[in-house]
């Protein structure tokens, strides 16, 4: 019997061992599941950044290419700005014609005024002439 009692006794003992040695490894499997999150919460976390950077990485190229598109677009400005100014100085023959709508238009109020002009000269010499060549003909 004392026998029995021993051998419950060290069965008693290697069960709470086993007990012990399965909360040990229940206790670092918990540890590594909590590290392994750990670690894919971080991932995800990289892998956002990754994406946002990528996202800002397009959209700086973008920034850029309109910042260039529109230096472009502010030099060709300037230099049109520029090439007014300078005709503005020229005389108007000197001028080139440009074919805009406004210039269009001034153009030919400009040559209608200048036809009037002229017109307006022919018809004075023909009134003040008339009467000289009835002389003459009277005087033949």
């Amino acid at each position: 019997m004392d026998d029995l009692k021993r051998y419950v006794r060290q069965l008693e003992q290697k069960n709470d061992d086993l007990e012990k040695h399965y909360r040990a490894s229940q206790a670092s499997i918990d540890d590594f599941e909590a590290q392994l999150n750990g670690v894919i919460e971080r991932n995800v976390l990289l892998e956002s950044e990754l994406d946002e950077k990528e996202h800002l990485k397009a959209l700086v190229q973008r920034m850029r290419d309109e910042t260039r598109d529109l230096r472009s677009e502010l030099n060709v400005k300037k230099e049109d700005s520029n090439r007014s100014v300078v005709e503005a100085q020229k005389p108007p023959s000197a001028r080139p014609h440009r074919t805009t709508p406004l210039s269009i238009v001034n153009d030919l109020l400009r040559k209608m005024g200048a036809l009037e002009s002229k017109l307006a000269t022919y018809h004075r010499p023909i009134k003040e002439e008339q009467p000289s060549s009835k002389r003459l003909a009277l005087s033949s």
